[in-house]
């Protein structure tokens, strides 16, 4: 897993991501801040959970040469207002702007985390 993609998965394969939230502003950023950052001390941890809300996409088209089919990179938006950038895996014909997504281990361990359709989302 990459450095600063720190996250816990309960159970059900749910998954917690760690943030950092402004202790002045109030605004989270994803991910977490390194406490060797040097504006650490004006942070604290956040975690951020349940369904995310998609905010916007691309389709990336790899290269043919490559061999890998085209996937999808989104920007979803958690309730505790972060924004987080992450791989979305679902048919490319199902993504639709305000779906609800949740977060699981990444499968192929390099990523981290990848984003999911809602099991049962509204």
């Amino acid at each position: 897993m990459p450095a600063g993609y720190a996250f816990v998965a309960d159970e059900f394969g749910e998954m917690t991501l760690l943030a950092s939230k402004s202790r002045t502003t109030g605004l989270g950023v994803f991910p977490r801040l390194p406490a060797t950052a040097p504006s650490a001390s004006q942070y604290e941890d956040l975690e951020i959970h349940g369904h995310a809300s998609l905010y916007s996409f691309t389709v990336i088209h790899p290269n043919p040469k490559s061999g890998l089919a085209p996937f999808v990179l989104a920007m979803a938006d958690f309730p505790q207002e972060v924004r987080v950038l992450g791989r979305l895996e679902c048919a490319l014909t199902d993504v639709a702007i305000g779906m609800k997504l949740s977060c699981r281990p990444a499968s192929d361990n390099a990523s981290g985390f990848v984003f999911v359709p809602a099991a049962g989302a509204a």
